[in-house]
């Protein structure tokens, strides 16, 4: 299989163009009576990878037809991803990235404030986040390095379960603990509910790898956490795991 950035910018029109809740950029996948997972991409506008689940969604409706429980996907943010889709050249791409605050790196009363790209469009999709029951959070990074999860939230055990079947083998912990700025994903699930989210760092920006990466990995989860039925199996990846101790 091969995704290429025209894939995901066809995949990009098509969510951008969704609505759920009245919240734009938000798509909904509902299925037979089950939790819901919250599938999350372009946090940063320059990190396109997190739209290749939702292609191949489209590519392959079938996959989809015996799914438990309710999949929501959101373009975090959609202001950027637009940017990066209409960029001309690499420098304008990277200047995607967020707008006013990086949207990884939130404040703590980031629902409180009254002003910034990032901040509003946190607030707007709060309608949507707090329906969670866990989440994956979809990044890249800038150069070259393996991919890796995060754990943002939860329980390790509940962690373990999203984080374990996924084809990767670096895991990094505490990050929430010790980072400046919170990620997008401390609030998934809304306040007081402590659900299972993680990050899966993909690869590369804009590396075609990096999008197969993210289709591996959602897929991995979705049928480990019975949300799908796929004949192909996951078998659990040895995980090197590695406390964050310093501010990032």
């Amino acid at each position: 299989m091969q995704v290429s950035l025209s894939d995901l910018q066809s995949a990009f029109k098509s969510l951008a163009c969704s609505e759920y809740l009245g919240v734009p950029g938000v798509c909904c996948f509902q299925g037979s009576p089950g939790p819901t997972i919250v599938l999350s991409c372009m946090t940063h506008g320059n990190e396109p990878s997190g739209l290749a689940p939702y292609w191949y969604f489209l590519q392959n409706p079938h996959i989809l037809s015996d799914l438990r429980g309710r999949i929501v996907y959101c373009v975090n943010n959609l202001e950027g991803a637009q940017k990066f889709f209409d960029a001309k050249n690499l420098e304008e791409r990277k200047a995607a990235r967020f707008a006013h605050i990086n949207m990884n790196r939130l404040p703590k009363d980031a629902l409180e404030q009254k002003q910034g790209y990032e901040i509003l469009r946190l607030q707007q999709l709060m309608l949507v986040l707090t329906m969670a029951d866990m989440g994956i959070d979809f990044h890249t990074f800038p150069n070259p390095g393996q991919p890796f999860v995060i754990d943002i939230k939860g329980s390790k055990e509940a962690q373990e379960k999203i984080g374990d079947p996924l084809p990767i083998s670096i895991r990094a912990t505490n990050i929430v603990a010790v980072q400046d700025g919170l990620p997008i994903g401390y609030f998934f699930g809304g306040k007081g509910r402590d659900i299972p989210v993680i990050e899966v760092e993909c690869g590369m920006n804009e590396d075609p790898a990096a999008f197969l990466m993210a289709i591996d990995s959602c897929l991995a989860a979705l049928v480990s956490l019975g949300f799908l039925s796929l004949p192909h199996s996951w078998s659990k990846t040895q995980q090197t795991v590695f406390p964050v101790t310093e501010t990032i």
